[in-house]
């Protein structure tokens, strides 16, 4: 049986706690929930469908690729968003972070054959705090409130993590520290 999982940085828990902050606000003020479905995370691997069967395999690879990888720190600042759905927290450019997903770009292509189409060079790190269900109507208000909005987080990436789709919502299954 296949089943959806992603790979991405996990905040520490405190950044995690006040960027669901925004996302209640989000759906409180603007009836759009669908971010709350998952932790804030930093996606390195966009959702994909895989065999349930091989995830023992899934979960070596990330453990040798994660022993391979140095912590690093990441900055989030302010607000941004990808045309009339998606808001967002920005993440700073980092090298690092860059250097984490084409690794694991590499160890996908290799050891389980993902396909080109499955890994996108197009790459803009963010965590989503608006998404799917923000209605182009909802989007401008919305957009108003977090736009001039100041935010500013550092934190130090210490690993890679595992979401695993549980039907309404995702749940970090594993976590690899570096």
């Amino acid at each position: 049986m296949k089943v959806m999982y992603y790979i991405a940085i996990l905040p520490p828990s405190t950044v995690r706690e006040e960027i669901r902050v925004f996302k209640e606000e989000v759906r409180s003020r603007f009836q759009s929930q669908h971010a709350l479905r998952s932790p804030a995370h930093i996606t390195l691997q966009m959702p994909f469908h895989f065999e349930e069967m091989k995830e023992t395999a899934l979960i070596r690879a990330l453990t040798a690729l994660s022993a391979t990888l140095t912590p690093a720190y990441c900055e989030l600042k302010n607000f941004d968003h990808f045309g009339d759905r998606v808001i967002f927290v920005d993440v700073v450019p980092n090298p690092a972070l860059t250097a984490y997903r084409k690794q694991l770009q590499e160890m996908l292509r290799t050891s389980f054959g993902f396909s080109d189409s499955k890994l996108p060079e197009r790459f803009h790190p963010h965590i989503t705090i608006a998404n799917r269900d923000l209605t182009a109507e909802k989007f401008e208000p919305c957009m108003l409130v977090f736009k001039d909005r100041s935010y500013y987080r550092s934190f130090r990436m210490e690993g890679l993590a595992l979401l695993k789709h549980r039907g309404d919502y995702w749940e970090v299954y594993r976590e690899f520290p570096f």
